[in-house]
């Protein structure tokens, strides 16, 4: 007799009420870099004038990295809890060969971005010091 694996994580909702998001949207899909994109784009094209600005955007992005990967480790779980689930290795073998190639680059380019901002130096030291 087979022994049926229960798959908790996928009982688990996110995003939690004890950790609720401030930047990526609730009922964001995951599925499609379609809808994964803007938000990508919208950090990119953020104007950083001032301290203020350089933390939210630091914020927001680490929020949106943050997501991304709770997003890639539930699909893993999901595939390898259940080896024998076709839909749960089709879903997680898509994140990680469509979707994760097309955000390296928008990582690079915010990474650049935060390296080029002029606030870095007074941010970071307050910024590290709060968080």
């Amino acid at each position: 007799m087979r022994k049926q694996i229960i798959n908790r994580v996928a009982e688990v909702t996110r995003p939690s009420q004890e950790y609720p998001r401030s930047y990526v949207p609730e009922d964001m899909n995951f599925s499609e870099w379609s809808n994964i994109e803007p938000v990508f784009q919208e950090i990119l094209d953020r104007k950083l004038n001032s301290k203020e600005d350089l933390e939210q955007w630091l914020l927001d992005g680490s929020e949106l990295g943050s997501v991304m990967n709770e997003e890639g480790s539930r699909r893993f779980i999901a595939m390898t809890c259940a080896t024998d689930d076709k839909e749960a290795e089709k879903a997680y073998l898509h994140f990680i060969e469509n979707i994760i190639p097309r955000v390296k680059p928008y990582s690079n380019k915010s990474n650049l971005k935060m390296i080029e901002c002029p606030y870095l130096g007074e941010t970071w030291t307050s910024f590290v010091t709060r968080y």
